[in-house]
């Protein structure tokens, strides 16, 4: 059997909502063992940005890079937050609605292959852990480059081929279809620079050094689920959890799962 692809369809039913990707980030959360957030990491390479920058972020999810941000926001940057998902739209604009940021932002839907803005509009573009869903990766990282000034500056986080790696292998033991980081191929960071490089005259990488050391199997279920439940039919769910059980049991009730992850910054 092949590796697990997901088709457009359901990249926008996996994305529809903030529920998948609440379950992955909560895995990260609790069991990361870089105790320093990653959002705020990722924050740290676009502090030395003009002060009145405008802002774009494609692919904003649930808002998480600027509500864990907050207290250093610079008050004159004015920021547009965009994503293909209604759903996730409107959980981003919930969860930043009552802070002060809420008057610096404005919420766009829009696919990221044609984005509704003028050439050089923007001093920052941030593309976190959504490059490798696009159907036309050529024909985005074209769009992004037009929307920024010159000497503007694109982020672009994504996964190494090793990410996850003894996920990937306790799912591949029980369905050789159960591949999940197929699903990030198409930009990593093994991969990405020459992509970027087609676009932009300097390309860096930045890495995140973490791991998960897992020791409660429901929160891994959680995460395996929000991205294989159209993989596994009902009837096979119980003796899918039972086989994830049993791997905690034989391993001491810990699971360890290295993390390989980073930050391109193109200009």
């Amino acid at each position: 059997m092949g590796s697990m692809l997901l088709a457009q369809s359901q990249i926008s039913e996996q994305y529809r909502n903030s529920h998948n990707l609440d379950a992955r980030i909560a895995l990260h959360d609790r069991f990361s063992t870089n105790k320093y957030d990653w959002m705020r990491w990722v924050f740290d390479h676009m502090l030395a940005a003009p002060a009145a920058s405008r802002v774009l972020e494609i692919g904003c999810g649930t808002g998480q890079l600027w509500k864990n941000n907050l207290d250093r926001i610079p008050s004159h940057w004015a920021v547009t937050l965009s994503d293909t998902s209604a759903g996730m739209i409107e959980t981003a604009r919930a969860n930043l609605a009552a802070t002060s940021f809420a008057a610096q932002v404005q919420f766009w839907q829009f696919d990221a292959d044609h984005l509704p803005f003028d050439t050089a509009s923007f001093d920052i573009v941030i593309a976190n852990h959504m490059l490798y869903h696009v159907p036309n990766i050529d024909n985005t990282l074209g769009e992004l480059r037009r929307v920024l000034k010159p000497g503007g500056q694109l982020f672009a986080a994504t996964n190494g081929p090793n990410h996850m790696r003894e996920l990937d292998e306790l799912l591949v033991g029980f369905d050789p279809v159960l591949k999940l980081q197929a699903v990030t191929d198409q930009f990593r960071l093994d991969n990405g620079a020459p992509q970027l490089q087609k676009h932009f005259a300097q390309v860096s990488l930045q890495r995140y050094d973490s791991n998960l050391v897992v020791t409660e199997p429901a929160l891994l279920l959680a995460y395996v689920y929000s991205v294989i439940r159209a993989f596994i039919i009902a009837e096979r769910w119980a003796a899918f959890e039972a086989y994830v059980h049993a791997k905690f049991v034989e391993r001491g009730g810990t699971l360890f799962i290295q993390k390989e992850t980073g930050l391109f910054v193109a200009e």
